[in-house]
């Protein structure tokens, strides 16, 4: 439908100071990882920001990976399913970019376990950004001149190629971290709750939410998968379709950070805010043969919240009906308040993860 041409489009080089921001922040030690990075990691990032908003990258250059990830929608797109390089809408809803050094999977499905893998995929997707010749594109980014020396700072040469670009890449959304929002105050003792976010944060851990969006980056610790019971009958099975029958319907348990910014929710974006996730929760959970046991009413979920390692459990054995919170107005509404405290602000403005073109 589109041919890859040689020939130099007109496009201006960028002209904010980008080489003049540090990417090797660290995450504060409490998260529990310590990263190595390589001595070229800021050239790298760096490279990788004007990769990541390029609109080159997508066959038309119409789309670029920040078309799907804008910063003030928490790195979303506000859209149930997004709008490839075609016009053509993708089959899930974007999913939201925060703290990716933290998490082992990636995707709604958790197809990718390699960040470095992870970036290339949208990039060949023939709906997203349509690339389905590497060497096209890499003779395409050769035609401007910016790229030379952003490539020479990050590798030692000017060579643009498929790994280069996905190390690049990788390295950026590596760089992204997210550790100062009110909760994060709250954690180090610099802010304190309102009434209602100290109820809605006890709330979050007595209904068991904290049961899959456990961690500091509430995400389940980055790999984990679990059926909700949003459908009887999944048309997509998300994980199913490389984990067996038995992860029909599971998807990624996405981090909360920045969540009150991210919706619509869920992977075909079907809840168009956090009070209608909350809903499902509190009672709408499909009783499904392989509804993950964190969501029932069995035993397990009160020996989850009373110790910190469970050693030789039964899980099938402890698993029950669909769980009901039945929460009341006023506990859903602390809730989403304290839902709310996990936006961080100072990370979304960071003049460093923004759009350098």
């Amino acid at each position: 439908m589109f041919a890859c041409s040689k020939k130099a489009e007109t496009f201006s080089a960028p002209t904010l100071p980008i080489h003049l921001y540090s990417y090797d922040e660290q995450l504060p030690n409490e998260f529990g990882i310590n990263q190595t990075l390589p001595d070229l990691f800021n050239a790298q990032a760096t490279l990788g920001r004007v990769l990541f908003y390029d609109t080159k990258l997508s066959l038309n250059s119409t789309v670029s990976c920040g078309t799907c990830h804008k910063a003030s929608l928490g790195f979303a797109d506000g859209k149930a399913s997004s709008v490839g390089f075609g016009a053509e809408s993708t089959p899930r809803n974007a999913s939201h970019l925060v703290n990716t050094g933290l998490q082992n999977q990636f995707f709604w499905d958790s197809r990718a376990n390699n960040l470095q893998d992870q970036v290339i995929m949208p990039i060949e997707n023939h709906v997203e950004m349509g690339i389905n010749d590497f060497n096209h594109l890499t003779e395409k980014l050769e035609q401007f001149d910016y790229y030379g020396p952003l490539f020479t700072d990050a590798f030692g040469t000017e060579e643009i190629s498929k790994s280069r670009i996905a190390v690049a890449l990788s390295s950026f959304l590596q760089s992204m971290i997210s550790y100062e929002s009110k909760w994060d105050a709250v954690r180090i003792g610099e802010m304190t709750f309102t009434a209602q976010e100290l109820r809605g944060e006890e709330v979050f851990n007595e209904s068991g939410c904290v049961n899959c969006h456990g961690g500091l980056n509430f995400d389940g610790w980055g790999s984990s998968t679990a059926v909700i019971g949003l459908d009887q009958n999944p048309t997509d099975i998300g994980a199913g379709t490389w984990a067996g029958e038995q992860s029909n319907g599971a998807f990624k348990i996405p981090s909360l950070r920045n969540v009150a910014l991210t919706g619509p929710y869920m992977h075909d974006g079907r809840f168009q805010s956090l009070e209608e996730v909350i809903e499902h929760y509190n009672d709408g959970i499909e009783d499904v043969s392989n509804l993950d046991w964190r969501l029932t009413d069995g035993e397990f979920n009160t020996l989850f919240l009373e110790n910190d390692i469970l050693i030789d459990i039964d899980f099938a054995s402890l698993s029950g009906d669909p769980i009901k919170l039945n929460l009341s107005d006023e506990d859903q509404a602390a809730l989403v308040q304290f839902l709310n405290t996990l936006t961080d602000q100072k990370f979304l403005r960071n003049p460093k993860y923004q759009d350098p073109f």
